[in-house]
């Protein structure tokens, strides 16, 4: 990773937007369908299929002011609960995709019109980095909050069930061995760690608003600028290696 690079106030900038970006992205596509089998008892293929509204604008990349409707879409999402009603699932998810998807590519695009020809493949490595490894560690964070909220919401509320035994079973297993109102309980456990899990998604959108005021108010190059720009560029670096 060429460092100098990371001092442009344009680049740190819209790299750490699109790593934080990502932070609500990732634990919301991740623990909705866990929401859907542990608290509304579907299967697998249904809880993909009730994601779909999320995933229809998930590819839809197109400006600026992605981080205030993925607020209000993680804010819905955060008033789920163990009765939420179908229309409410289905419908906070899509000002939230929308949001999302908005954004996503924003940096990326910004990072590769700012870009020189010898520059541009390590810029984009980085950026794709970021978004990236945000997975890994948003979603790593989101198991250790959920898991933690869960067991001890269960140790609490129903101590004679072995939640070392919930944890083993995982949502596609529950119905198979509790029911009435021990399953009751342990639903209200998954849902208490789920919801803390979209508490966590919505400060990751509230921050990434905060992120985008940090990146530079500066206009795309056109692209006959560009051109030009890049054609000075290859030429001064042969002129170098001349």
């Amino acid at each position: 990773m060429p460092l100098k690079t990371l001092s442009d106030r344009n680049m740190w900038s819209n790299l750490l937007y699109a790593f934080i970006a990502n932070l609500a992205n990732f634990q919301i596509l991740f623990f909705l369908p866990i929401y859907f089998q542990a608290v509304h008892d579907m299967s697998a293929i249904k809880s993909g299929v009730n994601c779909l509204p999320f995933m229809a604008f998930y590819t839809c990349p197109i400006e600026f002011g992605s981080g205030l409707i993925a607020v209000l879409g993680a804010t819905l999402i955060y008033c789920i609960d163990v009765k939420t009603s179908k229309a409410w699932y289905i419908g906070a998810r899509i000002p939230f995709g929308l949001g999302i998807g908005l954004g996503n590519q924003v940096p990326v695009t910004a990072l590769q019109g700012f870009a020189t020809p010898e520059t541009v493949a390590a810029t984009m490595g980085i950026a794709f980095m970021a978004q990236c490894i945000s997975g890994a560690y948003f979603v790593s964070a989101a198991n250790s909050i959920f898991g933690n909220y869960l067991l001890r919401t269960l140790a609490r509320t129903a101590p004679q069930i072995d939640s070392s035994d919930i944890l083993y079973l995982g949502v596609s297993e529950l119905t198979k061995y509790y029911e009435g109102e021990q399953l009751a309980l342990i639903r209200d456990a998954y849902m208490v760690g789920i919801k803390d899990v979209f508490a966590f998604a919505l400060a990751g959108t509230v921050l990434t608003v905060f992120m985008a005021i940090l990146i530079p108010l500066k206009r795309l190059p056109s692209h006959e600028t560009k051109e030009v720009e890049d054609k000075d560029a290859a030429a001064k670096q042969r002129t170098r290696r001349g």
